[in-house]
């Protein structure tokens, strides 16, 4: 028997600086990565044992195939878990430096990084509209 989720994403939510739309394809890649022992992700081990395989039906809806039922699935994915949905077309352009130029959907876009501080500005193309906080430092 098979266990499976489909999951059908707005069609309208951005990755940041240009990188296009949240597509299903991005899902995919993201619980690959994980699931791939090259990326020696320490979630690996909770997350195979759970997905069989991940599906993109279309550019907006990804199947989710489970070995067995699992209640508690999506809180598993839910962070600090294990699959944070990344931007595939990002990871593959900053490759080992994509954790120093990070690409969100969010409220919020990575500006910099020090040792002493990261600093967000508003994204004008977030889904619900801007934030009402320009800028945000964090020290």
């Amino acid at each position: 028997m098979d266990w499976f989720t489909p999951f059908k994403l707005r069609d309208n939510i951005l990755w940041h600086k240009g990188f296009g739309k949240v597509m299903a394809r991005d899902v995919k890649f993201s619980f690959d990565r994980v699931m791939d022992s090259p990326t020696r992700s320490p979630f690996a081990g909770e997350v195979n044992k759970a997905v069989k395989e991940v599906k993109v039906v279309d550019d907006f809806t990804v199947e989710i195939h489970l070995k067995q039922p699992d209640a508690v699935f999506l809180h598993k994915c839910t962070p600090p878990k294990p699959v944070a949905i990344v931007c595939k077309s990002a990871v593959e352009k900053y490759g080992k430096d994509f954790s120093r130029n990070p690409i969100g959907s969010g409220p919020f876009v990575f500006e910099s990084m020090t040792r002493e501080q990261v600093v967000l500005t508003s994204n004008k193309d977030y889904f619900e509209g801007p934030p009402k906080i320009d800028r945000g430092i964090n020290k």
